[in-house]
């Protein structure tokens, strides 16, 4: 099957970069919690969800490690 078309991104912030690697072109797509995408055209989809962590105690309470991503 085709990759699918991506026709618009929505949410405060959403951005599209195109990136070449090895001679291929990929749209990254980067999107708020309340972002969006539409597909205009139905296929295959490379796709990679990156949840942001929390953020560890300082130090004056001991090291501690941040929090999981939310994905």
């Amino acid at each position: 099957m085709a990759y699918a078309r991506i026709s618009a991104v929505s949410g405060t912030g959403a951005t599209r970069t195109t990136v070449t690697v090895e001679g291929t072109s990929y749209d990254i797509y980067e999107l708020p919690a309340d972002g969006a995408i539409t597909v205009e055209v139905a296929g295959d989809v490379d796709y990679l969800i990156v949840g942001a962590g929390g953020a560890s105690a300082p130090t004056s309470y001991g090291a501690s490690g941040g929090g999981s991503g939310g994905d």
